[in-house]
């Protein structure tokens, strides 16, 4: 009977570090889930080298209410260029952008990070990719 309550243990521990070391590493942002936020807003990324920049942008900014409305001003997608303009390695770079935005009465949405996937055939296209972060206005 012991032997099972290990080996069920040993099963357990395995599966949870797998599942952590499964999860998706994803770029971090200056802005907290949920917190509030106004316009302009100013962002900055680390792309902690698990996305890369295509001609020293990484991708763009969408700013969106509960209903998926799009909140960014006309024209105004929030790309992300260099901060310092080095951003050809594959170590952590920074990258930043402000975007106008109206909340149209809106209490809660989301940022929308998108990455730049490139442009290229085969080998050299990359994937869209994107995360979330709730935010309030």
């Amino acid at each position: 009977m012991k032997t099972v309550k290990v080996t069920l243990s040993a099963i357990l521990i395995s599966s949870i570090l797998l599942l952590n070391a499964c999860q998706e590493k994803l770029p971090t942002i200056n802005i907290k889930n949920e917190e509030k936020i106004t316009s302009p807003l100013r962002l900055k990324i680390n792309s902690q080298g698990v996305w890369y920049a295509s001609e020293g942008e990484l991708g763009t900014i969408e700013i969106v209410d509960e209903k998926n409305r799009v909140l960014n001003q006309k024209g105004d997608w929030g790309i992300l260029f260099s901060s310092d303009g080095n951003w050809m390695h594959s170590n952590p770079a920074y990258f930043e952008t402000t975007v106008k935005f109206d909340p149209k009465g809106a209490k809660k949405g989301k940022i929308i990070i998108y990455n730049n996937p490139g442009e290229g055939d085969g080998e050299e296209a990359g994937t869209l990719e994107y995360f979330e972060v709730p935010i309030r206005f």
